[in-house]
């Protein structure tokens, strides 16, 4: 088997997993996909090789049974494990040692993943680096956060410190506290779920959506290769949420802040940084780091900087291109964007002139849509009815 000839699972969600297989796809790759539900988009792919269904992500001693199991598919063999949320994330990355008998997994250890996750660690880490961010306080409990507050000013975001169990029993990531009713009560309902002594209270960043900005590059040995920079301009929820429209950006201080970050943490492989830019002093403030590849990585590929190439050959100990991805793209996922503006606009927050306004002057690129893939798209919209009931 030659190096191009090992295959690749994608393990998890719909619109991440379709670019990597795409993108995979177009260089010959064989790609396969497992997801716990049968409707993703992804599968209608004709670059999907194979559908396994899985169970629950978030159950790690069986999801690992199940990707064991798989690992004895011959299709299968030494195949490169790719995941796409932070579920499996945590499955490949506390179980590499077991799941490397039968697959690649292009993570770094647990110790390293947690300093992603784990949002304590990463503000530390990047406060050692002199790197800006939000200024944070890390109570122990109820009284300790009211002993606290003080140092920060109102309103405050009040978020877990590691939290997507929270995210799936809430439907958010944060709050935004404007007073201390509201901090402890917010205090409260995380605690409730996450326990007193995981939750961070931090500075609000003041500003719009769209000085939410990211960085993303494949780290190897303390060096970015493959580096793309951009920025949503619309997410869902859309306060705190996962984007659905964004645009390519070129910042070199952008590249210098999220260079530095990663190595600070000793991070190795795919690595997307989120920033928000304070507009009181003009400095990029770092919101999270995720060790995984992203719902609109395909902007970075318009631009000649392709992740998913990058990640597969840093699993497979080939030469990673250098390069910095530079242009103006935009990037829809087309009925997500629209049907969360259409709420917005229903709601009196947001009117159709400025969406559309939105998308003029950039070349466009679709999350789903494709002439030269069609199914995913179609199929995507035969579903919206159960999509939209399911959110």
């Amino acid at each position: 088997m030659s190096t191009n000839d090992i295959p690749v699972l994608v393990v998890g969600n719909h619109v991440t997993s379709l670019n990597i297989m795409r993108q995979l796809g177009r260089r010959k790759i064989n790609c396969y996909l497992t997801h716990k539900s049968s409707s993703n988009i992804s599968r209608y792919s004709k670059y999907c090789k194979g559908f396994f269904k899985s169970p629950s992500f978030t159950n790690i001693d069986e999801m690992t049974a199940f990707l064991l199991r798989l690992g004895d598919n011959p299709r299968l063999k030494n195949a490169i494990l790719v995941p796409t949320n932070d579920d499996c994330v945590i499955v490949l990355s506390q179980k590499k040692k077991i799941l490397e008998d039968k697959f690649i997994v292009p993570l770094p250890r647990w110790e390293l993943v947690n300093r992603a996750f784990d949002k304590r660690l990463t503000l530390s880490l990047a406060e050692k680096a002199g790197l800006p961010i939000p200024k944070p306080i890390y109570p122990t409990n109820r009284k300790d956060m009211l002993n606290q507050i003080y140092k920060l000013e109102f309103p405050v975001v009040i978020k877990p410190a590691m939290g997507k169990k929270y995210y799936f029993a809430s439907g958010t990531k944060m709050h935004m506290a404007n007073n201390i009713d509201e901090c402890c009560f917010y205090f409260d309902k995380i605690a409730a779920i996450m326990g007193e002594d995981n939750i961070i209270v931090q500075e609000y960043i003041p500003g719009p959506m769209d000085e939410l900005y990211n960085y993303s590059t494949v780290m190897k040995g303390g060096k970015p290769y493959g580096i793309f920079t951009g920025k949503k301009l619309r997410q869902h929820p859309r306060d705190f949420g996962v984007g659905t429209a964004a645009q390519s950006v070129n910042d070199p201080e952008l590249i210098r802040v999220g260079t530095e970050l990663l190595r600070a943490c000793e991070y190795e492989g795919i690595g997307y940084v989120e920033f928000k830019k304070d507009l009181r002093d003009g400095l990029y403030k770092l919101i999270e780091i995720n060790p995984r590849l992203w719902n609109f990585m395909d902007l970075a590929n318009a631009l000649g900087v392709d992740l998913p190439w990058n990640l597969y050959c840093y699993a497979t100990n080939q030469p990673i291109e250098e390069k910095i991805a530079t242009g103006h793209f935009t990037w829809i996922h087309f009925w997500t964007d629209f049907g969360e503006t259409f709420k917005e606009v229903l709601k009196g927050r947001e009117g159709f002139k400025e969406y559309f306004h939105s998308l003029k002057g950039r070349k466009k690129i679709y999350a789903v849509a494709s002439w030269s893939d069609p199914l995913p798209f179609i199929f995507e919209t035969i579903m919206l009815p159960y999509l939209l009931l399911r959110r």
